[in-house]
């Protein structure tokens, strides 16, 4: 098996730079999911003791089973974003705290379409996302389910498109897909109104766009591949890290190879739709607040204070918000000084901390931030009973119990997996340069965690690249098998479409 697009990007000199980067962010990566493990089989072991290494691969089998009848992209699709109203029905799932205000700003820009909600939202694609489905549908929370629900099927749909560009076997996607979409904890996710969703969906459908639209060399996938990277970004901004990397590796080692008018506007359907929305936030952070900068939101000296807090493990704290300014000292936390006071207090407070032992806060920052991230996915669990009340029943029922020990056994195992798959890929280095446009940017987000705030449903983001590790491994380690041993055949019914 050959992938479609080409293992190393060329001879250039931007090719030799785009090849350095993709193997130091490989490497990185894996010297970081092998400190993740580090962290987290101890804490596992601790809690659920050696079942849940017997319980992770179990888990893994049934989904895989359960992805490989639901061959249809169709099928596929209907069958996820049932499943997912059925649970977000069941839990009757109701945002709260940090999601209220999106569910709020949202339901107000379908009656409104006003830009000031978009510019105070500081996530305007995840304000404009589920305002489309509640000025379509009646009721306060099913439009909200349906919105989360659509965007994670989204997501599953575009890994599988993502995996058969990138391996050629459709069966090889087809499981991908599910192993996405039918993950535990995605699915305890699914009906929460956040942007985490909408950033995952668009992310990787913009990625599915790019990917084919170079395979096939049109410039209207590229064009609307961009778009969807630019709609995340809107949502999340981290999205500017897969889209320049996604883009350089198309620029360098992809669009070189076709004819010389559809490559130039092969580069502007890239660089045109994202710039686009990257302006629009740009105008209404100038319209709104006389400043000039490209981010939805002005908080990562916030974010900045809350990760340098070993007390609370990088977590949010109500008392670094009352120490920058960012509220008042009263009961009510009134009185806040101005925005750019209490950022100034936040990013020095936040310097302070690390310099006041640089290696503590290191090491602060490999174990406890990252036993934080990555220790379990019982939070995702939690956004979606504890607005409704559920999550005190099913806590003395047994069933909250339950379903977090299920989606932590299937995060063990991606984890496990994906860091064994990756280390053969590199042993062997059959590591894809399109894996460049995943590896550059999760090390700039591992990095940018190591001084911002952290909770555990942000290792969402991480979640496709773990099964994409797992699918591509997986696959070439079959191609190998084949190769080498006559004995070796894959059974019929799950014979690789290449």
């Amino acid at each position: 098996m050959v992938p479609i697009f080409p293992i190393i990007a060329g001879r250039g000199p931007w090719s030799r730079a785009l090849n350095v980067a993709h193997w130091v962010a490989a490497a990185f990566l894996l010297l970081y999911f092998g400190n993740v493990l580090r962290n987290v089989v101890p804490s596992v072991l601790q809690e659920y003791g050696w079942s849940q290494f017997l319980l992770a691969p179990l888990v893994a089998l049934i989904i895989v089973l359960l992805a490989s009848q639901l061959r249809s992209y169709v099928v596929f699709g209907l069958v996820l974003f049932g499943l997912y109203m059925l649970f977000a029905a069941t839990t009757n799932t109701t945002p709260f705290s940090d999601f209220e205000s999106f569910a709020r700003d949202a339901g107000l820009f379908a009656q409104d379409q006003s830009l000031p909600i978009l510019f105070a939202s500081k996530s305007p694609s995840t304000v404009v996302w589920y305002s489309f489905f509640m000025a379509l549908l009646p009721g306060e929370l099913i439009p909200l389910w349906i919105g989360s629900a659509t965007a994670w099927m989204i997501a599953a749909l575009s890994m599988r498109l993502i995996v058969l560009a990138l391996t050629g076997r459709s069966f090889t996607a087809l499981v991908a897909g599910g192993m996405l979409g039918l993950s535990p904890g995605i699915i305890w996710y699914s009906g929460v109104t956040s942007s985490e969703s909408v950033f995952v969906a668009f992310w990787l459908l913009g990625f599915a766009l790019l990917l084919w639209g170079a395979k096939l060399r049109r410039w209207e996938p590229l064009a609307l591949g961009s778009a969807a990277l630019g709609f995340a970004y809107l949502a999340i901004p981290t999205s500017l890290f897969f889209f320049v990397a996604m883009a350089t590796v198309l620029a360098v080692s992809v669009i070189p190879a076709w004819p010389s008018p559809r490559r130039r506007l092969a580069l502007l359907a890239l660089a045109v739709p994202f710039t686009a929305f990257v302006g629009f936030q740009i105008g209404l952070n100038w319209v709104y607040s006389d400043s000039i900068s490209p981010s939805p939101t002005p908080f990562f000296a916030m974010a900045l204070l809350s990760g340098t807090n070993q007390e609370t493990n990088g977590a949010w704290a109500l008392s670094d918000m009352v120490l920058a300014g960012y509220r008042g000292p009263n009961e009510w936390g009134s009185d806040p000084l101005p925005l750019e006071e209490a950022n100034a207090n936040a990013f020095r407070i936040g310097v302070d901390r690390i310099r006041e032992d640089p290696l503590k806060f290191l090491k602060f920052a490999g174990t406890a931030k990252i036993e934080r991230l990555w220790g379990g996915e019982s939070s995702l669990l939690w956004w979606a009973v504890a607005g409704s009340g559920k999550a005190k029943v099913w806590k003395a029922n047994g069933t909250y119990g339950l379903l977090a020990t299920l989606s932590d056994a299937y995060l063990l195992f991606l984890l496990v997996g994906s860091t064994l798959s990756g280390l053969y890929l590199a042993l062997r280095r059959r590591v894809p340069i399109m894996f460049a446009a995943f590896t550059v940017p999760l090390m700039a987000m591992s990095l940018l965690f190591v001084l911002s705030t952290v909770q555990q449903r942000y290792h969402l983001p991480y979640v496709p690249f773990l099964i994409l590790l797992l699918a591509v491994g997986i696959s070439q380690l079959s191609d190998r098998l084949r190769s080498r041993y006559s004995w070796y055949r894959a059974p019929s019914e799950l014979s690789w479409i290449r």
